[in-house]
C-alpha cells in the first residue's frame, strides 16, 4: 500500500512538472521566433547585477548586458532600475534558463534610419548649418545633425590661403555651409560663400625667355627665339650690291 502511494505521489509530481514546464517551453519558442522577426518588447528594467541589468519578457527573466542596454557608453546601470525600454532578443537558450535581449540594437537602427532620412532630405547647391565636429590637415569636418557630417577642403574654408584650418575654425565653432557634392554617404562642403573678406589677389608669374607684345589686341606672344629667326629670315632676304 504505502509503495502505491509512492508511486502516485511521483506521478503527481511528475505531472505538476510536465504541466509546469510545458508552457514555459512554449514560451521559450515564441521568444525564438521573435528573435528571427526582430520582434520589438517593451519591458521594465528589474534590478541591477554585475555586468548588466534584468527584465522580464513572455514570463521569463531575462538579462540586459551592460554593453546591450544603449548606443552611448553607460557606467553605472542603477538608472536604468524601473524604467521601461524597448528591446530585441538576440539570444535564446532554454536548456540554461537563459534569455539574452538589446536596447542598444533598437537604437542603432534608430539612428540609422534617422541619418538615412537626413541623407535624402539634401540638395547639392543648399546651404545648411552645422557645428565644426574634428579638424584635420586637409579640412575640417562638420556634423550636420543625426550622425551626418561632410568635409570642407582647406582650401574652400575662407578667401585667403591657409596654413591649417585651425587659423580659422575651432571644435565646436558653428558654421554655415554650401553642399557641393554627395557621393553615397559622403558630403563635399564649402564656406568660402559665406566668407565676407575680400579674396586675395593672384600672383602673377612672368617667364624671362618671354617678350609680349602690350600693342596688340590680341596680346600675341613671342618667345626671344621666334624673334631672331623672323629677323634672320628678313636679313636673308636683302641682297647686298
Amino acid at each position: 500500500m504505502a509503495e502505491q502511494i509512492e508511486t502516485m505521489e511521483d506521478l503527481k509530481t511528475e505531472l505538476e512538472e510536465s504541466l509546469r514546464k510545458g508552457p514555459m517551453d512554449a514560451n521559450y519558442q515564441e521568444l525564438k521566433d521573435a528573435m528571427e522577426k526582430k520582434e520589438v518588447f517593451s519591458v521594465k528594467i528589474l534590478t541591477s547585477v554585475k555586468g548588466g541589468v534584468t527584465t522580464e519578457v513572455n514570463g521569463i527573466r531575462a538579462f540586459i548586458p551592460l554593453s546591450q542596454l544603449s548606443a552611448d557608453y553607460i557606467e553605472n546601470a542603477d538608472s536604468y532600475i524601473n524604467k521601461t525600454v524597448e528591446a530585441v532578443v538576440i539570444s535564446v537558450d532554454e536548456t540554461k534558463n537563459s534569455v539574452i535581449m538589446s536596447v542598444r540594437e533598437i537604437e542603432a537602427e534608430k539612428k540609422r534610419q534617422a541619418k538615412e532620412a537626413k541623407l535624402n532630405s539634401f540638395k547639392v547647391g543648399e546651404d545648411y548649418e552645422g557645428v565644426v565636429d574634428g579638424l584635420t590637415d586637409f579640412g575640417a569636418f562638420v556634423d550636420l545633425g543625426d550622425g551626418v557630417k561632410g568635409l570642407v577642403h582647406i582650401s574652400r574654408i575662407c578667401n585667403r590661403r591657409l596654413k591649417a584650418p585651425s587659423d580659422v575654425l575651432k571644435v565646436g565653432d558653428k558654421v554655415k555651409v554650401k553642399l557641393l557634392e554627395v557621393k553615397g554617404n559622403k558630403l563635399s562642403l564649402s564656406m568660402k560663400e559665406f566668407d565676407e573678406s575680400a579674396p586675395e589677389p593672384r600672383e602673377r608669374k612672368e617667364r624671362p625667355d618671354r617678350v609680349e607684345r602690350a600693342d596688340r589686341e590680341d596680346h600675341v606672344e613671342y618667345t626671344e627665339e621666334a624673334i631672331s629667326t623672323s629677323l634672320a629670315g628678313l636679313l636673308s632676304g636683302i641682297k647686298v650690291k
